[in-house]
Parts: structure tokens; C-alpha cells; sequence
């Protein structure tokens, strides 16, 4: 069974866009070797076989829309006449061109078979312009040049080449494909088994498929594939009304050259439809409308006068059509945005109206003019036909024309016009590009219709629409595509949308979430041919673009979109051009309107960007004209954009720390990957005078460095893993050191957070490589980095306070029998940093769902090590040794192994016993002391010796303090009566919560009575200040303060001068005058509650 032929040769061989090259080497008799045109005519004629053989016969049967013959005596040219004579006499011709004048000649492939003899024709009857060996050798080779590149004019085709059996059999092809600028062309190498691999040019136009096998396993294929046949003439019959006009080729050929004729063949409802027809829709097809027969594309919720579009169409046709209040032409004009799916509304509209018996035309994509008279003479034609018809009212011709086509200046008031003078009924439906603000305003006259905008955005049915219009074809149909959920489409969209569109709309597209349905599911090969169909649109897009500067300036962009970043204009134009803004850089972008968008500075630069419409659109121009598929392959085309950045430029250096942070460091789910060299070379090409001097590159180029080195990075030497473990912390020390930057940069909390763990990481490679003391300094750096994060957060860096007790485990576990105290300490560490970052998750504004589940699962472990590792006997030991204070607090930890009052209350036991044996109190048991307090239920709250323990943790002067026991030491002053302390503690955590990097910590509690604390303590307030209905001030008679309220608050809202009685809340920016109301019951505000009891 021979292999089937690729999905996109199939489909235009269907589609009678398939082109014949038949090399010398088939024409030839059995052991004859192809000759060059200096062989003389009765030299070549033996070399010849004679009359065609079967599969001559067999290969002649099939339609081609054009044949190169590179044989002077080609078996094949009599079986091409021979099959030419088997149809009607008016349906296609063969026309002989084997001169140098036929090179010029133009002809309608459609009425005529072009057959190009390229070395002349061995027949002595033969014009001698045409004859072989009847000019000279030079002459010839020029004038089979001439013929041979006349392949460039068939855009769009499928190149099926023959009888090659070696690859000197291709010079001539080769040269054509080297030197001629030809745009979409898909060739299939018949190739013989065990020839070895052909090579034949390629590019981003060009594409090769090599098919193994024999001429005649290829063509038993063709017949699979169900290629049509000469004898399958080709009817043109147009619905008109409810009647059939047949029309004859040459009524229609001129007009088929320029627009896409909807015939009752394309229309008719299809009894099959198969990958290649899917394929067929998402390649923008005019000549396969099945998908639009089943049902397929899927409608945007998008209404005109409260219709869908096409429903608004056929109304506008069938008022023309009994010119009831309007003129013989209509024009409906149709703003649409980039991405919006236009294009398939459009169609969608042509199709129901011509399935309703309205004669429609759709202008081809690369058409640049319309010629007028053949369009009124085409329209004048349907009209006598219909009329000869019997039809009393002539339906009017519908025209569509989408977006690209306004560029070129073709107009739908123009088409009307031209129409209207001829007397000729018509409605022109034109997509236009959006010039004015956003409206969905539409504006109607007696001739026009100006319809509200098609936006690209995506409402959530339209998704639910796509994906189950998508489904119920797949089911119908039986295809082999696997379609995807919607939640795996809203984390595609997610993982490739910009972030967000210069009008702050997200950036989702229509057309983006419609290919995404139709071709993830499917099986590799179709799903490649899919995307294939995209960069061929770019391409054709694109070709225009003869300025290789720009085309490297589009190609930065497109690398930069692929990566989901805006260019700043400057940054990519310099690597290209220097300092000189190119003049036909504008002209370049209105040409690849659609694709690329230039805008305004993107927020935080003070340069225009440009960008790609879609990272999806930069990914398949960049494969299509760079072959860069891959991430590395990506950022291998921005390598002279990092060479050129300067230090003096804010956008460049904003694009070298993107680089660094978005795309050089590996997401998560990437890190296992050992493709860490390109990204650790991608450094070392940012200039040094920006990458030395920038925290945000030195940070991610350091973890890069220590991640590379890990033990699990296959095939690295001990010796390059201890030095790129030095390299990562030197970098990461020169970043703590650089001074903060104005506006958002690294945190100091984040760089020290990483320096511990790039000394940790170093410090077990030290010890594999038998260092252990330069292993043990490592650690204590490891330790202080840790520590050094920690503070600068105030304690509220989650990342570091897991990061440092993990570590603290690990070190703890690898201790030896003799290091017992050592793992004790690190292990009670372990649990103070642990009980820190629950206090911080309960009191989080946006906590992390996985925050609870890691910090009970690092408890379990280290209470493990703690009762079961070290045990009672060891601690015992420890309160008996000379330094009591470590056992006790090992001791107390031991008493929460679980939970309960009973066991809280038995840990401040322990620690109350030791403090009565004499031991000190460092500062680890004194912040236990404070946690198992705050524990306690409100009423056995002791505000006293709360503030007392917190004055002996410095919290009241220290500048690293905790946001949140800063805060509880505010509210202890206000409970005892210690209100200017208070306030100065409130007005400093006022000027933490200022720094951007401040944590959203969420602070709430109320002035209570010292007797009850349950109770809320009230006090009166006189109203001083009234600015608004939720911003006033008052002052507090027993707390001598002024403090903000909010009137609305209050019923009825207190005038000023006003007393009033209010209960005080506090909050993160101090207290709050509240009523009394909100606080009666202790629990019925939860933001009024206590700190959290067990």
C-alpha cells in the first residue's frame, strides 16, 4: 500500500491547483542518460522511447493546471493531446510554448492546458523558434530559462515533479527555485526508494515533500486521494432566485481570476467532510466551502438592527432586489479589529447568500484592483440570464471585500458606483479597518450602512459557542482531532495573550481561540500543516517589505512579541539602522496591518512600542522566515538587539531585564530541562554597563548559574559547578550592594533570599568535594543571607521564611551523633520560622492556598526530629547542662507536638519553670513566650506582661520589626494606657506600609477593658472636621488624639462640634472612631476580632 500523499498537496489537487515538472530522465529510453542542448537533434531523438506506455496514459488523465517538459520528444505531450480529446471540444486545450516569444504569451488555465516545452520540440514540422537544435545552444538555454521561470507566476500550487532518479536530474528546477522570486509553493519529489536524500532549495515560500516510492505508486495515491481527472469537467451552474443558470468558462474566466464565484457546486449541501475540508477552512480557502455547508464556522454575538449579520445581509438584498425605498446598490460597511474572525463572518454572509439565491463574489485576497467594465459586464450577464430564466426580479450580485483589499484602494462606494451607472443591481459588503473611537452606534442611509464595530475581544459564550460547534463537528464527522476543553483553552490563553491591550482590554482574539480549538487536538502532522497555513498569510503579507533593514527590524519584533514583550521602537531599529529612523519603516507597518501595531509608550517607558497582534502571529512569521521554533532559536534573532543596547536608554534596559526575568529564567515546570547554556550565553551578550549595574539581570543571571550546577545537570565537571556556584554568589552579593533604583527594582529581601540559597547549594557541593571546612563557612553565609532576608521583610517574606527552615531540616538531618546540640538548635530554629510564617499566612490579604499545607508538613517533620531523633533523655541532658535555656525551649516545643489549650498552657509552664531555675531568657523563648500567649482565649489576655515581653524584644525601637508585632505593640500601648507610645508605633508602621515593597498584611483588633477584655472599651468623640460622607475627623476625649471616622458609619452622620459615643478599631494606619454598634458582639465583625486562639 503506498504512503498517502501530504493533507496539503491533497487539498489543491482537489482543488485543480496542481502543476506537472516532468524531468528528462522519464522520457528516456531504458539505459539512455539525459542529454544537454548541445547534443544534436538525431542524437537526442534516439534516446527517446517512443510512444507513451500506460503510466504515461495514467498521468496524462489527471488535470493540471500547467506541464514543464524538460524532454524534447516527451512521451508525455501526444498523451496529453490524447486526453485532451477524450473532453469537450470547449473545455480545455493544450497550447504548445517552446519559443521565446510564448514566454510572454497569457493564457486562462482555466480554457487552456500551458504545456512548456523547455529545450524545444524534436519535430521537424515545428516552427524553428520552437524546434530543437534549430537555434543555438545559448539561445536555447536562454529561452528554456524564460519558460522555466514562469513558474513564479503560479502562486498558490502544488509542484508535483517527475522521473527524477538522481540529484542531477534537478539542476534545472534547483536553479528556478534559487533565482526566481516564487511565493507559495508546495512541491512533492517523487523520489526513488533508495536514492539517497535529495536537496533542493528551500525557504519560508518554498516547502519540499520527498516522496519515496514508484511513479507508479504515486499515482495509485493520486487516485486515493481522489485527484480529479480530465474528463471531470468542471460545471458552473449559479443559483439565481429559484432557478439554475448554467454558465459556460469563457463567461465567467475573467471574473474567476479576480474573485471567487460561489457556483451551486459550492454550495451544495456536502455528503462528506474530512480532515482535508477542515484543513481547507483554516487555509482561508475560496474554493472549498464545505466547512461553511456543515455548519462549521462558528458566529460572533455580533448584531445589526438586533440580527446576526447575515441575516442583516439577505434583508438588504431582497430591498434592492424589489427596490422598495432604496437605490439599485447598496454598500454595507463593516469596522472590524484585527483578530476578530471578519473574515469568516464575511464568508459566513456570502455563503447564505448565495444559498438563497443571490449570485455572490468574493474578492481573492491578493487581488490589488478591480477592473470595472469586466465587473458590469459580468453583472449584465447574470441579469440577461436570469431573465431568460423567466425571473421577473433580477436578484442583485452581492460583492464582498474584506479589510486588506481598502488598503489598496478599492473602495465598495466606487464598486456601487460603477455598477449603478450600468444600471446593474448590487450590494457591496466591505470590512474596513476602525478609524474612529470604538462605537456600536450604527448609521444608515438610503445607499449606505455604516454597522457598529466587530471587536477581537472574546465574551465567555462565544467561547462556549467555538468549543461546541468544534465538538459536534468532530462527532458528526468522525474526525480524527481530539478537541480541547475550555479550561485547557483558558490556560493556553493565559500562557500566549499580552497581558493587556493598550485600552486596558485583555488580550484575547477571536481568531486566536477558533484556531486554537481546531488544530490542538489534532494529530502532529495535520496540526503542522495547520500552523503552516498562518505563516503562508504572514509571508504574503510580508513579501512586500524589500528593505532587508526593516525586514530585521520586523524580525526583532516578532522575536520580542514571541516572548510576549513590546519593542520599544528605538531598541530594535538600532541594531539595524543605527541612529537614522528608516523612512519606509511606517510604510512597512501599514503593510502588515493586522500583524504588527505600533502604540504609544508602554507603561514605566517613555519610548513608542511596537508589537505583534498576537505572540502566536510573531511565532509563525518567525518560524516561516527564520525557522526559529524553539525558545533558543528565538533569542538567537535578538542577539544584535542585546549587543546594542545602552546603558543610557530606559527602554533598553527595561527590554535587558525582561529578557532576564521572563524568558532567560526557566519557569518552574521548565527547570528540569539541561538546556541551560544558551541562556547563561544570552548574558553574557548583554552590554556589561547594564548587566553589572542591575540587580533585577544579576539576580535571575545567578540563579541560572546555581541551578545549572546542581548535581542533577548531567555531564558537569565538579570544577565547573563549584565555579559557577562562586560566580552566582558574587554576582548575587554585587547586586545587595548596588544602591535601590528609583521606582520598582529588586527587593533586598529577594537578593539575600537567593544568596542563601546559592550558598547552601554551594556549601553541599564543597562538602561532596571533601572541602568541609570552606563548607561549613558556606553555610553560615547560607544562615546569614537567610537571616539578612528575613529582617529586611520585616518577617513577612513567606518565600524566605520557608526557604531558611527547609534548610534548616536538611542541615539538621545530615548532623553527626556528636552534633546533637547543633541539630536541636536548627531544628527549634526550624519551628520558630515556621510559627512566624503562620502568623503571617492568618493574617495574609491574598495567602497562598499550598502556605498551610507546607507549613504542617515541615512541623511534622521537625517535631519528628525533635521527639524521636533527639528525644526527652537528650533535652533533660540539656537542662541539666551549663547553658539550661536551649533544653526548656526544646522542651516547650515538645509540649505543642499536639494541639490544645492544655498543652499551651503546659509549655509556658515549662518556660515559667525555667525562668524560676535561674535561666535567661534569650530571644527565641521570649517570642514561644508571646505565641503561646496570644494563643490564650481574650479574657485571660495580660495586656501588661504582653507589652512587657515585647519591650524586651527591642520591638519598640528596633527598625526591622515585624509589621505585625509592631502593630500588637501599638495596640498594647493603647490598652494600657501608653497612648503616645502608640502613636508613634502606628505612625511608623505607617511609613513601612509607604515602601512599595511593603506586604499586604491585613491588621485589625479593638480597644478593649483592661477588667473585661472581651468587652469593647467606648469613649466620646467631638466631630472637628467633616469633608465628605466617609472622611471625617474627630478627637478623642480620653485618648487626647484626633483620629479619622467615616460618617456614613454613623446613624444619623454627626454634624461638626457634634459628641459622640464610638467604640475604636484598629487598623494597619492606627485607630479608627467606629459606633459602638459594630462592636457589641466580639464576633460579629470579623475584622474586629482577637488575634488567633486555640
Amino acid at each position: 500500500m503506498p504512503d498517502s500523499l501530504p493533507t496539503s498537496i491533497t487539498m489543491r489537487v482537489r482543488d485543480r491547483r496542481a502543476l506537472l515538472w516532468a524531468c528528462q530522465a522519464h522520457d528516456l529510453r531504458p539505459g539512455e542518460e539525459p542529454h544537454d542542448y548541445s547534443a544534436s537533434a538525431a542524437d537526442a531523438t534516439i534516446r527517446y522511447r517512443l510512444e507513451p506506455d500506460h503510466l504515461d496514459l495514467d498521468i496524462s488523465a489527471y488535470y493540471w493546471e500547467a506541464v514543464w517538459l524538460e524532454g524534447a520528444a516527451s512521451p508525455l505531450l501526444p498523451a496529453l493531446r490524447a486526453a485532451t480529446q477524450m473532453t469537450e471540444p470547449e473545455v480545455r486545450q493544450i497550447v504548445l510554448l517552446a519559443a521565446d516569444e510564448d514566454a510572454s504569451v497569457q493564457l486562462s488555465s482555466r480554457e487552456f492546458l500551458p504545456v512548456y516545452v523547455l529545450p524545444g520540440v524534436l519535430d521537424p514540422d515545428a516552427p524553428p523558434s520552437s524546434r530543437y537544435g534549430a537555434v543555438r545552444e545559448r539561445v536555447r538555454e536562454r529561452t528554456a530559462w524564460t519558460l522555466a521561470e514562469r513558474l513564479q507566476q503560479y502562486r498558490e500550487r502544488a509542484l508535483i515533479v517527475l522521473g527524477a532518479r538522481g540529484i542531477e536530474d534537478l539542476v534545472r528546477l534547483s536553479e528556478v527555485l534559487e533565482d526566481c522570486p516564487i511565493v507559495d509553493l508546495e512541491i512533492l519529489l517523487v523520489w526513488p526508494p533508495e536514492a539517497q536524500e535529495p536537496d533542493l532549495p528551500t525557504s519560508s515560500s518554498v516547502v519540499v515533500h520527498v516522496w519515496r516510492g514508484t511513479e507508479a505508486d504515486f499515482f495509485a495515491a493520486m487516485a486515493e486521494a481522489g485527484a480529479p481527472r480530465v474528463t471531470d469537467s468542471q460545471q458552473h451552474s449559479v443559483r439565481i432566485g429559484n432557478r439554475t443558470l448554467r454558465l459556460r468558462i469563457r463567461d465567467i474566466d475573467r471574473i474567476l481570476a479576480r474573485f471567487s464565484f460561489l457556483t451551486e457546486q459550492r454550495i451544495a449541501p456536502t455528503a462528506s467532510f474530512k480532515m482535508e475540508n477542515l484543513l481547507a477552512f483554516l487555509d482561508s480557502s475560496l474554493e472549498d466551502w464545505s466547512a461553511y455547508s456543515v455548519g462549521l464556522p462558528v458566529g460572533r454575538d455580533y448584531r445589526t438592527q438586533s440580527k446576526p449579520l447575515h441575516e442583516d445581509v439577505l434583508t438588504a438584498l431582497r430591498q434592492v432586489q424589489e427596490r422598495s425605498g432604496t437605490a439599485s446598490t447598496f454598500v454595507m460597511r463593516l469596522p472590524a479589529e484585527p483578530g476578530a474572525g471578519v473574515t469568516t463572518l464575511l464568508r459566513a454572509s456570502a455563503y447564505a447568500a448565495a444559498r438563497d439565491g443571490f449570485p455572490t463574489l468574493v474578492l481573492r485576497p491578493e487581488q490589488i484592483a478591480i477592473d470595472h467594465e469586466e465587473l458590469a459586464a459580468f453583472a449584465t450577464m447574470l441579469s440577461e440570464g436570469a431573465l431568460s430564466l423567466g425571473l421577473e426580479q433580477v436578484p442583485p450580485l452581492l460583492i464582498v471585500i474584506d479589510v486588506e483589499h481598502e488598503q489598496r484602494g478599492i473602495t465598495a462606494r466606487s464598486i456601487a458606483g460603477a455598477l449603478a451607472r450600468q444600471g446593474r443591481s448590487a450590494v457591496v459588503l466591505h470590512a474596513v479597518a476602525p478609524q474612529d473611537a470604538p462605537t456600536d452606534t450604527e448609521r444608515r442611509t438610503q445607499r449606505m450602512a455604516v454597522l457598529p464595530r466587530l471587536r477581537a475581544d472574546l465574551a465567555p459564550q462565544e467561547i462556549e459557542q467555538c468549543w461546541r460547534s468544534m465538538s459536534e463537528t468532530v462527532e458528526q464527522w468522525s474526525l480524527p482531532v481530539v478537541v480541547p476543553s475550555q479550561n485547557q483553552w483558558q490556560r493556553y490563553d493565559q500562557a500566549t495573550r499580552w497581558p493587556i491591550g493598550d485600552d486596558n482590554r485583555t488580550g484575547s482574539l477571536f481568531w486566536v481561540a477558533l484556531r486554537f480549538f481546531l488544530t490542538d487536538g489534532m494529530e502532529l502532522p495535520d496540526a503542522e500543516q495547520a500552523q503552516s497555513f498562518l505563516g503562508r498569510w504572514i509571508t504574503q503579507r510580508s513579501e512586500a517589505i524589500a528593505d532587508a533593514a526593516v525586514r530585521d527590524i520586523v524580525k526583532y519584533v516578532a522575536a520580542m512579541s514571541s516572548f510576549r514583550l513590546p519593542s520599544p521602537v528605538w531598541t530594535v531599529i538600532r541594531p539595524a539602522v543605527g541612529g537614522t529612523y528608516p523612512s519606509n519603516l511606517s510604510a512597512a507597518v501599514r503593510q502588515l496591518d493586522g500583524i504588527v501595531t505600533w502604540s504609544g509608550p508602554a507603561k514605566g517607558l517613555d519610548e513608542d512600542v511596537i508589537r505583534f497582534l498576537h505572540p502566536a502571529l510573531a511565532l509563525a512569521y518567525l518560524e516561516h522566515h527564520a525557522a526559529a521554533r524553539s525558545s533558543e532559536a528565538r533569542m538567537h534573532q535578538l542577539a544584535p538587539v542585546l549587543g546594542g543596547l545602552s546603558p543610557g536608554s530606559n527602554a533598553d534596559i527595561w527590554v535587558a531585564e525582561s529578557l532576564a526575568k521572563d524568558v532567560l529564567a526557566p519557569k518552574f515546570e521548565d527547570r528540569e530541562k539541561s538546556d541551560w547554556d544558551w541562556r547563561l550565553q544570552t548574558f553574557e551578550l548583554i552590554p556589561p554597563a547594564i548587566r553589572d549595574q542591575s540587580k533585577a539581570i544579576l539576580h535571575h543571571w545567578a540563579r541560572l548559574l546555581y541551578r545549572s550546577a546542581d548535581q542533577r545537570t548531567p555531564r558537569l565537571p565538579n570544577d565547573t559547578r563549584l565555579a559557577r556556584f562562586a560566580s552566582a554568589i558574587e554576582k548575587l552579593e554585587r547586586a545587595a550592594s548596588l544602591p535601590r533604583r528609583a521606582g520598582r527594582d529588586e527587593l533586598p529581601s529577594h537578593l539575600y533570599n537567593t544568596l542563601g540559597t546559592a550558598n547552601y547549594r554551594y556549601s553541599l557541593a564543597l562538602q561532596e568535594a571533601g572541602r568541609e571546612i570552606d563548607s561549613a563557612a558556606a553555610w553560615t553565609s547560607a544562615c546569614t543571607a537567610f537571616e539578612k532576608a528575613i529582617e529586611l521583610s520585616g518577617g513577612v517574606n513567606m518565600e524566605a521564611l520557608f526557604a531558611f527552615s527547609r534548610r534548616l531540616l536538611d542541615h539538621a538531618s545530615s548532623a553527626g551523633a556528636e552534633e546533637q546540640m547543633v541539630k536541636a538548635s536548627e531544628v527549634t530554629q526550624a519551628l520558630e520560622l515556621l510559627n512566624e510564617a503562620e502568623d503571617v499566612a492568618a493574617n495574609y490579604s491574598a495567602p497562598e492556598p499550598a502556605w498551610t499545607e507546607q507549613i504542617a508538613q515541615y512541623r511534622t517533620e521537625a517535631f519528628s526530629r525533635l521527639s524521636e531523633e533527639l528525644g526527652e533523655t537528650y533535652i533533660d541532658e540539656l537542662i541539666n547542662s551549663a547553658d539550661p535555656e536551649l533544653g526548656y525551649y526544646c522542651k516547650a516545643w515538645l509540649c505543642l507536638l499536639t494541639q490544645g489549650k492544655q498543652n499551651v498552657d503546659r509549655a509556658l509552664a515549662v518556660l515559667d519553670s525555667g525562668e524560676r531555675n535561674g535561666m535567661i531568657l534569650q530571644n527565641r523563648s521570649v517570642r514561644l513566650r508571646i505565641s503561646l500567649l496570644q494563643r490564650q482565649p481574650i479574657d485571660q489576655r495580660d495586656f501588661g506582661l504582653l507589652k512587657r515581653l515585647y519591650q524586651r524584644l527591642d520591638a519598640e525601637n528596633s527598625e526591622s520589626v515585624r509589621p505585625l508585632d509592631l502593630f500588637r505593640y501599638a495596640v498594647l500601648c493603647y490598652q494600657t494606657e501608653d497612648y503616645s507610645a502608640g502613636a508613634e508605633c502606628f505612625r511608623r508602621l505607617r511609613a513601612q506600609a509607604r515602601r512599595e515593597d511593603s506586604p499586604s498584611i491585613r491588621m485589625y483588633d479593638i480597644w478593649r477593658k483592661q477588667a473585661d477584655p472581651v468587652q469593647p472599651r467606648l469613649t466620646q468623640m467631638r466631630v472637628d472636621k467633616r469633608i465628605t460622607d466617609w472622611r471625617a475627623q474627630g478627637y478623642l476625649l480620653d485618648l487626647h488624639q484626633s483620629v479619622p471616622f467615616r460618617p456614613r458609619h454613623f446613624s444619623p452622620p454627626p454634624e461638626r462640634g457634634q459628641i459622640v459615643t464610638c467604640a475604636i478599631r484598629f487598623e494597619s494606619n492606627g485607630p479608627l472612631a467606629i459606633p459602638a454598634r459594630f462592636v457589641e458582639s466580639p464576633t460579629s465583625d470579623r475584622r474586629a476580632a482577637s488575634p488567633r486562639t486555640e
